[in-house]
């Protein structure tokens, strides 16, 4: 998979999506692991994995579509953005793309996005400027949460 930004402009544009079946899946790995026992390079691949695979176009229950179209190119962003820098501070898969159908500000980073770019991380902190509201999560936060590639089967 290229950029997420060539991903989403192919499907505005109506392209079929690539067939998936031939991408490199890393074994499965505990992708909360913060005991330092996975390398940080296995959990990037892991989640880049389980974020190619899903579908912008087929939002799960609980989510509309241009909502979850949302959630999904904020992931991506995340992903492509932060991601390399998290996993080597602490953050876990849930901290980052957690997922809280109810409560979406106690969900992960990219729940909370909500198409922000104002983001800064620091170590086990972050804050995220949003609509003219700052929050502040650490990465601990929506420990518990599905994660987005749960949700997108």
């Amino acid at each position: 998979m290229g950029k997420w930004s060539d991903r989403a402009k192919q499907i505005e544009e109506g392209q079929p999506r690539a067939n998936s079946a031939n991408s490199a899946i890393s074994p499965p790995i505990d992708t909360n692991d913060t005991n330092g026992t996975a390398s940080p390079v296995r959990i990037l691949k892991h989640w880049h994995s389980k974020l190619v695979a899903l579908d912008p176009e087929n939002p799960p229950d609980g989510f509309g579509a241009k909502e979850w179209w949302q959630l999904w190119l904020d992931a991506c962003w995340l992903y492509e953005t932060h991601a390399d820098y998290a996993v080597r501070n602490g953050w876990t898969a849930q901290s980052l793309f957690g997922v809280n159908v109810d409560n979406p500000p106690a969900g992960g980073m990219a729940q909370l996005l909500q198409s922000s770019r104002s983001v800064v991380f620091n170590g086990p902190r972050a804050v995220v400027r949003s609509y003219g509201v700052t929050f502040k999560r650490n990465s601990a936060w929506a420990e518990g949460c599905p994660l987005i590639w749960e949700l997108g089967k």
